[in-house]
């Protein structure tokens, strides 16, 4: 009876350890998915272009991202968007396919006159705490479904 006791407990033990592991490689996953959003939500702003932001969003999240891109686009404007840090505050897996993460980011912002080409706004070191709802997709990964604010924006000079 202890060798089935013992048996039991270590086969539990092993899949313990295989489940925190699963845990970190999507974690990682996680990571260089808002990474790579990141990166290009501020290449599509500056080519005026979100297509490719389809490759790590969903369609619905890249639509809203689009009309904000177009009401600048309507004004004459394009952005250009530098991240200057993120932090990855928490991970919180809700289950399997789903998981929010709160980041805090600093952001450099330009805003250009695309017809005159000049500077029409300047503004550096803008400060967000942003809560990330991500959606696993079979045979694609994760993808960002949701970005929020969960607070003001500061701007440190």
């Amino acid at each position: 009876m202890k060798v089935f006791t013992i048996l039991i407990f270590l086969l539990l033990l092993s899949g313990c350890n295989i489940q925190a592991d699963d845990r970190k490689t999507e974690e990682k996953r996680v990571k260089e998915t808002i990474r790579e959003y990141n990166r290009l939500l501020a290449e599509g702003y500056k080519k005026m272009d979100m297509n490719d932001l389809r490759k790590v969003a969903t369609r619905e999240h890249v639509e809203k991202v689009y009309l904000h891109m177009a009401a600048l686009g309507e004004e004459g404007k394009k952005m250009i968007a530098i991240q200057r840090e993120i932090v990855i505050n928490k991970i919180k897996f809700l289950d399997r396919e789903n998981v929010e993460v709160r980041t805090t980011e600093v952001w450099d912002y330009k805003h250009i006159d695309y017809i005159k080409d000049e500077v029409v706004r300047d503004e550096k070191n803008v400060s967000y705490n942003l809560l990330y709802k991500l959606r696993k997709i079979p045979y694609h990964g994760w993808v960002v479904e949701d970005v929020r604010m969960t607070d003001k924006s500061t701007v440190q000079q």
